[in-house]
């Protein structure tokens, strides 16, 4: 008696290791891994919202989704939640995956529009593309294409607004905007042509990299493929050739031989 005695206090053999995670835990955490290679944001951030209540589950003894009922049963909410969450997310990603085929769909029927019809008809034949679909969405590749005929036709004015809708459509598209602007810019009587406002405006915001997205790059091909062989440009040159009409593409043949405008160094390819 004269040592002190320890007492040796048994481990609640009911509570799970520290390491250990709930199962619902882990079925988000491969969740987020799958969303996220669909790259498609609006499922990220739902199940984003999953793995929130999943980590409040984790983090207190006492789920904060927890249901007593009568008799003292306690229901974790999580169990009926996950399916629920798990059967919307698979509803909105069949919605996306439609969607995405339609605009397509759409998308190809624009170019094809394009290629299978003489520079004076284009307008014509884009026409059916430029109606919104059932959800009201836009065809970017129809908008697009109908500023580059208003470009070449000199109807500068009517261009910056079929650029404008094109990148309103679809974001991707970033030379509509470009040329959204380029085009206001050149409809000033005080202003220069177009083809000086396509690269003053390319320089004044910082020089951004151009047929960045897939669905620019596509467009630009359409347009290749209609157009008399390109000299060796840059990509804000090609951008350039591209959208404008015979005239201006030979003012950029000559500035690249004789180097008369200041924009020469930014039409060469590097």
């Amino acid at each position: 008696l004269g040592g002190s005695a320890r007492v040796k206090i048994p481990a609640n053999e009911s509570e799970p290791p520290a390491t250990a995670k709930p199962i619902h835990a882990l079925r988000i955490t491969h969740l987020r891994i799958i969303v996220a290679q669909t790259k498609l944001k609006p499922l990220a951030s739902a199940v984003d919202c999953l793995g929130f209540f999943s980590a409040l589950a984790v983090l207190s003894s006492e789920s904060p989704l927890t249901l007593i009922l009568a008799g003292g049963r306690k229901v974790n909410m999580l169990n009926w939640l996950l399916p629920f969450a798990l059967a919307v997310i698979a509803a909105l990603l069949v919605i996306a995956i439609t969607s995405a085929r339609d605009r397509s769909r759409r998308f190809h029927g624009a170019s094809n529009a394009w290629l299978d019809t003489r520079p004076g008809e284009r307008v014509d034949a884009l026409g059916p593309y430029l109606t919104p679909d059932r959800r009201g969405n836009r065809n970017a590749a129809a908008w697009f294409l109908l500023g580059c005929a208003r470009l070449r036709e000199g109807r500068i004015g009517e261009a910056a607004r079929a650029f404008g809708v094109a990148h309103h459509a679809d974001y991707r598209i970033e030379s509509a905007a470009l040329l959204t602007f380029a085009c206001l810019k050149a409809s000033t009587a005080e202003r220069s042509g177009i083809l000086e406002q396509i690269f003053e405006t390319w320089d004044e915001i910082g020089r951004p990299a151009v047929a960045a997205h897939r669905e620019e790059g596509l467009l630009f091909d359409c347009l290749e493929s209609t157009t008399r062989d390109l000299p060796e440009l840059s990509p804000i040159g090609r951008l350039a050739w591209l959208v404008v009409g015979p005239d201006q593409q030979s003012d950029i043949e000559r500035s690249l031989r004789e180097g008369g405008s200041r924009w020469a160094e930014a039409m060469r390819s590097d």
